[in-house]
């Protein structure tokens, strides 16, 4: 016994009456055919993430609103990145972040494209103050801790 198939009505929406959103000023830019062939050429591919880096101190967000703001804002620009460099990081912000503040990482961030060279030498002179801070701190504490020694009776 066959079963019968039924016609089911088609449903379709036109957009003829509405101007289109689209760009064709990108339609080159975007094709995967010229970036291929531009890549064949150049051995390069343009960076599509033109967003320079962003760096602060997220520590006390003022509400939860703030804080998913942040948040979402965190994860678009790290899923703005090139897929291999996200797989890199096993698709993880947090791996990516970590990386990032490890100053001995600062050469090949600058090659992954995730630092310019004026940010890299900015933080490498900030981690270099931080560390010098530390060390005098450091001389001022034994320096403090000999001189209640010494004074002990």
């Amino acid at each position: 016994m066959r079963k019968q198939i039924r016609q089911r009505k088609r449903h379709q929406i036109s957009f003829k009456d509405h101007p289109s959103k689209t760009d064709q000023s990108f339609k080159e830019q975007c094709d995967i055919h010229s970036i291929t062939e531009k890549y064949q050429h150049t051995g390069m591919i343009d960076p599509c993430n033109v967003r320079s880096p962003t760096y602060g101190d997220f520590t006390g967000p003022s509400d939860y609103h703030t804080a998913l703001n942040k948040i979402m804002d965190a994860e678009e620009a790290f899923s703005d990145l090139d897929s291999r460099l996200r797989d890199r990081f096993q698709n993880d912000p947090a791996q990516l972040l970590e990386f990032i503040s490890n100053s001995e990482n600062y050469e090949e961030a600058l090659n992954l494209g995730l630092l310019s060279e004026e940010k890299t030498k900015e933080m490498k002179s900030q981690q270099a103050l931080k560390a010098k801070k530390q060390t005098t701190q450091t001389k001022q504490e034994a320096k403090n801790d000999d001189s209640t020694t010494n004074s002990a009776p």
